[in-house]
């Protein structure tokens, strides 16, 4: 196993002013940790939890990009969510976030590996590294119930 998830999580909890609160941390939480510094931002870690929520395993996301999620198995994303207004406003506050390296709490709807959608919490948290540089990016998942969504979450 890699020391980057190790040393992700703690970076995660002494981060200097954090934007968004996430509560206990630890290794049954769903996150995937992507490398900012490589085209497409892979994936380089998904944690165990991910890998039960969504079905995938490990060797199935390592080197994707997140942005898999968006839509059902199969289907292109931009294709999918080209009619959903929703999907698209929170593509762009991802991007955003991503782009000022800035963290970032919404809920997104998301599919599992089953092609069932969810609402996913969607956490990301940029993590500093050589000379507290970015290099990183740690993104919480939690399931929520629908009933729990707002519209005003984006």
């Amino acid at each position: 196993m890699s020391i980057v998830p190790i040393f992700a999580e703690i970076r995660v909890f002494s981060r200097p002013r954090p934007q968004v609160h996430l509560g206990p941390v630890d290794t049954s939480c769903s996150f995937l940790i992507c490398d900012l510094s490589l085209p497409d931002m892979p994936i380089i870690y998904a944690s165990e939890p991910f890998c039960k929520m969504t079905g995938y395993t490990t060797n199935e996301v390592m080197g994707m990009n997140p942005r898999f999620m968006q839509a059902p198995l199969g289907w292109e994303v931009r294709e999918y969510r080209d009619g959903d207004k929703r999907a698209k406003d929170c593509a762009k506050a991802m991007k955003k976030s991503l782009d000022g390296q800035r963290e970032l709490q919404l809920s997104v709807v998301n599919f599992k590996k089953s092609g069932r959608s969810f609402v996913n919490l969607l956490t990301l948290v940029p993590v500093g590294w050589e000379n507290e540089r970015c290099r990183y990016i740690v993104g919480f998942q939690a399931e929520l119930d629908e009933s729990s969504s707002s519209d005003d979450d984006a």
